[in-house]
């Protein structure tokens, strides 16, 4: 077994300097560490998020024992990977500072926003394709009438 390095690793780092791998080993520390943020941590992150495929098994290991509601331990975990290097010199080398729930929480919110304003981009860019004009002269689509009832439309004009 590989003994848990309690020195965490130098954690000076500005938005701008923080790199993917960087990302990878905070996601993957807060999910040991931080159970709170467990939940929005895997709403956020993916296995995608993770270009080493060390780290993308570890993830992969969290995220199935977080679904099973099996704790997820430093201790479990380790010893599920006893037999894999790789996996245990990521565990060794996750950050352990105080500073990696503000880190974690704050690339959560980078995320998100990135991701509202990917979608508001592809709805405008659908809009300006003529989207909501092929949505309204549908003859088939379902409205909603003037009482609230849902009514087919027919073509026919309403009111006549």
């Amino acid at each position: 077994p590989v003994a848990r390095s309690r020195a965490a690793p130098p954690h000076r780092r500005s938005a701008a300097t923080l790199d993917g791998e960087l990302v990878e080993l905070d996601l993957l520390g807060a999910l040991l560490a931080h159970e709170p943020l467990r939940d929005a941590v895997f709403r956020a992150a993916g296995p995608e998020e993770f270009a080493d495929p060390a780290r993308g098994r570890l993830y992969n290991a969290l995220l199935a024992r977080w679904e099973s509601g099996e704790p997820i331990t430093y201790e479990a975990t380790l010893a599920r990977f006893q037999a894999d290097p790789e996996v245990t010199a990521v565990l060794a080398g996750l950050p352990e500072d105080a500073a990696l729930a503000e880190r974690v929480t704050s690339w959560i919110a980078f995320t998100e926003q990135n991701r509202l304003a990917l979608d508001h981009q592809r709805e405008t860019a659908r809009l300006a394709r003529g989207g909501l004009a092929e949505e309204v002269a549908d003859p088939d689509a379902s409205y909603v009438d003037d009482d609230g009832s849902d009514e087919e439309s027919n073509g026919d004009s309403v009111g006549a």
